[in-house]
This record gives C-alpha cells, sequence and structure tokens, in this order.
C-alpha cells in the first residue's frame, strides 16, 4: 500500500469505495471538499480531482491548507487521508492535522495503522512536528491505530449535541 495523489486513473475504484461509503456516519469524508456529498455527482471525475488538487492550496473560507492523499494497493483505493497544514479553531478542537477513513472493504487488516504511518513520514506532517490527531470516542479502531503510531491522549471534549465526543492525541515527528 503507498500513498499518493487523486488522480483520474482511480476513478472506477473511487466511486466503488463511495458506493460502500454510503450507510456511514462520516461518508462525506470520503470526499472531502467542503462540498455537500450530492454535489459530487454534479461533475465529472477529472473535475473532482482537479478540485482536490486545487483545494489542497486554495481551500475555501473556513477550510485551511492541506495535503489530500489516496491510499492505494494493487490499483485500489482503499482509504483517504487529509493531512492538514494548520489548525483552525474547528480543526484545534475536534479536526485535528491528519484525518484518515478506510473503505469498509479494507477495514480490519492493518492499512488504517499504515496509512496513518505513512502520512507521519510525509515532508508536510515533518514541517508541522507536532500533530494533533482525533478520533470519536466509541471509535475503538480509530484510538487502536493512533496509539500504534504514538498518539499520546490529551483529553476528551464535548463537540455538539447529537454527536460523539472527540478524543485528542498528539503524536511528535522529526
Amino acid at each position: 500500500m503507498h500513498l499518493t495523489q487523486p488522480h483520474a486513473r482511480n476513478e472506477a475504484s473511487f466511486r466503488q469505495a463511495l458506493g460502500e461509503m454510503e450507510t456511514e456516519r462520516e461518508r462525506i469524508s470520503w470526499i472531502y471538499l467542503g462540498e455537500q456529498y450530492e454535489d459530487f455527482y454534479n461533475t465529472s471525475f477529472a473535475d473532482y480531482v482537479a478540485r482536490a488538487l486545487h483545494f489542497n492550496k486554495h481551500p475555501p473560507a473556513g477550510y485551511v491548507c492541506g495535503t489530500t492523499l489516496w491510499a492505494v494497493e494493487n490499483a485500489e483505493v482503499i482509504g483517504r487521508v487529509g493531512i492538514r497544514h494548520e489548525l483552525n479553531e474547528f480543526l484545534a478542537r475536534e479536526g485535528g492535522h491528519i484525518g484518515y477513513i478506510v473503505r469498509p472493504s479494507f477495514r480490519g487488516q492493518g492499512f488504517g495503522t499504515l496509512m496513518l504511518k505513512q502520512a507521519l513520514e510525509t515532508d508536510q506532517a515533518r514541517t508541522i512536528g507536532r500533530l494533533l490527531v482525533t478520533c470519536d470516542e466509541d471509535n475503538m479502531a480509530s484510538e487502536k491505530i493512533i496509539l500504534k503510531n504514538g498518539g499520546v491522549l490529551e483529553n476528551i471534549v464535548e463537540v455538539g449535541p447529537d454527536k460523539p465526543r472527540k478524543k485528542r492525541f498528539w503524536i511528535e515527528v522529526e
């Protein structure tokens, strides 16, 4: 498995993964462009990839610059990683520097741990140095991924009504 920039050649696999995400609470995280889930279907895939790459350096108001990477294994898109280059108020409280999501059919196989490990090895993560990574309080799988990658729990915060509390971890990289 390796992390790579989004590319149109992965369209079929990306769309299959998107189909798997239909029932997920965090399905919008698969697209992650500050747009509505349904908006994804109103454009070509090449346009979506171009927007994803543009979003990294020119995010809409309320978002920060970042790096979007796809985890690919044997030409299959199995996950998405977002590395935010700075924190705004929302990210400092509940989003963190790195967000990741693993395609449901690839969960439980160690890919999440490997995705976060590789994200922490990027130049972007090394430049930040001390990274905040969060997960929902009830997401034990994600908590294990963070801990395996050196995460140290700082606290657990309330984020709003009808939302699970967030566990906030810090990871130091060199």
